[in-house]
């Protein structure tokens, strides 16, 4: 049986402090990319089972957090069983946003 590993801390103020796989050097590059995108595009993660996907994605979260975007997260398998993934995709950005309003109210 397959198992799942904890996931690393990622602390906003060192975000690589725990990544073991040195992938800083590769969430500035894309960053870049994305900074300097004149239009929309799909980019695609693709490795193995195990090896690091997910982590990758939120210490890039975290990252471009840091440098001012706004991200929301969305993991397609956890919600592959849906009839209507449309409907969960919309959930998930309309729980991150009210998330993101409350906080920002609880700051003022």
């Amino acid at each position: 049986m397959l198992k799942r590993s904890k996931p690393i801390e990622i602390k906003p103020n060192d975000i690589f402090k725990s990544d073991k796989l040195e992938r800083k050097q590769s969430i500035i590059n894309l960053t870049e990319i994305i900074k300097n995108a004149e239009e929309g595009f799909v980019l695609s993660v693709n490795a193995s089972w195990g090896s690091g996907k997910t982590t990758f994605v939120h210490l890039w979260k975290a990252y471009l957090e840091k440098e001012g975007f706004k991200t929301i997260y969305f993991n397609a398998w956890e919600s592959d069983f849906s009839k209507e993934p449309l409907m969960v995709i919309l959930s998930i950005v309309l729980e991150q946003l009210n998330t993101r309003k409350v906080q920002k109210q609880e700051q003022a």
